[in-house]
């Protein structure tokens, strides 16, 4: 299977990590817990791993203004 990366960061490997997190700490995959848990053990994420694969899943464009980041988020069809 080939890998799917982001700025040199395998996808699945971020995704994992949040998973055993919500496992580690007993929340839900999508728990703004789980996101701030991740960012105390493995540091902040920038650019399109944040934009495509964390910011969806902990902040949802349905959810948070992001007008003034001059960004457009990612939203599936």
């Amino acid at each position: 299977m080939k890998e799917k990366l982001i700025n040199g960061y395998e996808v699945g490997k971020l995704l994992a990590n949040l998973h055993k997190i919500s496992r580690d700490i007993n929340e839900s995959f999508d728990s703004y817990k789980v996101a701030s848990e991740y960012l105390d053990r493995f540091g902040s994420l920038d650019g399109e791993l944040a934009d495509f694969v964390f910011n969806p899943i902990y902040f949802p464009p349905e959810d948070y203004d992001y007008s003034f980041s001059g960004k457009t988020p990612f939203l599936p069809d």
